[in-house]
């Protein structure tokens, strides 16, 4: 027990030397160490470390080692007395240390100096903490019961002086709320038994690559780092539900330079695409709404790309109330695919009553509340503005969960109509078996009857069945029908393998090249 309380002091003082130290004078008082192994193991540590950091000035010292003592007097003088009162003078410790190895002062020279500014600190503190040591512990439940009664003070004071403080206090309990909902986990939190499955049908089908091509016309299927600008340019031009679009390059358009050039381009894009404010910019490559914007005036496009050092699409809005995610999967044996889910995307609003700021409608509303942070950040130049009675502010404008839209399962849209208006689509994509389909539309009805439908986005084999948001799901079954998902992604992806498909890049590769584009994308709106 001794050996490990000692090590324990030991390699304690390589992460904080004042801790080490001070449990080295509970252990002694208390008499679960001998005060010479307490003390001379929280010393060992603290020398180590005290030579860890004269090493690292050493490793940048460019001085000839052999005549690191021949300084002058007062130049040895200056060093020894730094280093010795850098002991004691809180915060000075690391800086006199490092730039000593970085003068080039003798290593024997710092190792004595050092050890006996130690041996003098180390007595001290063994000295005063036996003769405080009883005090301090008798103290201690008082000190404790004072501080808590003073937290307690300051939390009503607070609470009761201040509204902006009431509001920080009630966004942080919804955080944690948050947490009962599957809806919001974090994907490091939901997914790994979702990977877990997929090596499990890796091994069914035989193969660690099946997963990368379901799509033979996307790169990598779509699974990260394809290009928007090119599954746009495969869907049906001539099609009632194509969007037009066009891609940017900010650097051709004088961007970086030139701001004026910059707004001359984005106006002629405007034209030549025969477009109207406002359109939507966004990256072309990106995921999960990342980066997307809702342009309505000029200025908020010019300056959109003026911050933007990626190719950018420039897209049509479509201001159809309605949005929704249709899952499609066609058998690479079969002539007609299937709709397998639909996610129905709701748009938070929030009803001003003349009274309330958007904060506290944000914090009054059951579902909003939970993700305040999100709206609030979005909408932070209204945070204290009280919407009038009967005004309306739209919370989100991208269909994305995790820019706060609603999801919910849409399963009653599915009509015949519709199943053979994609698969027509879809059909017409080279290359392409498994998605989703991202769409706005006129009403139900409409879409029942397969039209008055925009395709606002094609994804690929990352298209994720986003019904398994809906609130009113289980855990369970959300895992369920990625399951599924993801079976029909390695069936179809094992058949095409079959056939000589092969994906035409490396997945790590295109991994970190999208992480790292991903950065520089804006926030979405």
């Amino acid at each position: 027990m001794v050996i490990w309380l000692a090590l324990g002091l030991a390699l304690g003082a390589l992460a904080s030397e004042d801790v080490a130290l001070l449990s080295a004078v509970a252990l002694v008082q208390k008499g679960s160490l001998p005060a010479l192994i307490g003390y001379g193991a929280a010393a060992g540590g603290i020398f180590v470390g005290d030579v860890a950091l004269f090493l690292m000035g050493r490793a940048g010292y460019r001085g000839d080692p052999s005549r690191s003592n021949r300084v002058d007097g007062r130049r040895s003088w200056g060093l020894d007395t730094a280093v010795f009162f850098a002991r004691f003078v809180p915060g000075a410790r690391v800086a006199a240390y490092v730039a000593a190895g970085g003068a080039g002062m003798s290593p024997l020279r710092f190792a004595l100096i050092t050890a006996v500014a130690l041996s003098l600190w180390v007595g001290a503190a063994a000295l005063l903490g036996a003769a405080f040591f009883d005090a301090i512990s008798r103290a201690a439940p008082a000190v404790i019961a004072l501080g808590a009664v003073g937290v307690a003070v300051w939390f009503t004071v607070q609470w009761r002086g201040s509204k902006r403080f009431r509001q920080s206090v009630w966004i942080a309990v919804y955080r944690v709320q948050r947490w009962k909902h599957h809806e919001f986990w974090p994907m490091w939190f939901f997914y790994p038994p979702v990977l877990f499955y997929g090596f499990v049908l890796a091994v069914r089908y035989r193969s660690v690559t099946a997963l990368l091509h379901p799509n033979p016309g996307m790169p990598l299927s779509g699974i990260i780092g394809e290009s928007k600008a090119d599954i746009l340019r495969s869907l049906p031009r001539d099609h009632a539900s194509t969007l037009r679009h066009r891609v940017l390059d900010p650097k051709a358009l004088g961007a970086s330079s030139d701001r004026s050039a910059t707004e001359h381009g984005f106006r002629s894009a405007l034209s030549e695409a025969g477009l109207q404010l406002p359109v939507i910019l966004k990256p072309d490559v990106g995921q999960r709404g990342s980066g997307v914007r809702l342009v309505r005036t000029v200025e908020d496009g010019v300056r959109y790309l003026d911050g933007a050092d990626f190719t950018v699409i420039l897209q049509e809005y479509c201001g159809w109330p309605e949005e929704a995610g249709l899952n499609y999967i066609r058998d690479p044996d079969q002539t007609h695919g299937r709709i397998t889910g639909v996610t129905r995307k709701r748009f938070p609003i929030l009803v001003g009553d003349g009274r309330r700021t958007v904060t506290e409608l944000i914090l009054d509303d059951p579902r909003a509340r939970l993700v305040a942070d999100t709206y609030l950040d979005r909408h932070r130049a209204r945070a204290d503005e009280v919407l009038a009675q009967g005004e309306i502010l739209r919370l989100v404008e991208a269909g994305n969960h995790c820019q706060g839209a609603i999801f919910e399962d849409g399963e009653a849209l599915i009509t015949p109509a519709l199943q053979a208006a994609i698969d027509e689509v879809a059909r017409s994509i080279p290359g392409f078996y498994a998605g989703r389909f991202d769409v706005r539309f006129r009403d139900e009805a409409s879409l029942r009857r397969g039209e008055g439908f925009k395709i606002v986005e094609l994804n690929g084999a990352a298209g994720e069945a986003t019904h398994i948001y809906d609130a009113k799901k289980s855990v369970g079954e959300a895992y369920r029908i990625l399951f599924a998902q993801l079976d029909d992604l390695y069936r179809i992806g094992k058949k095409n393998e079959l056939r000589g498909v092969r994906a035409s890049t490396g997945l790590f590769r295109a991994i970190w090249s999208f992480r790292r584009m991903a950065r520089s994308h804006p926030p979405a709106t």
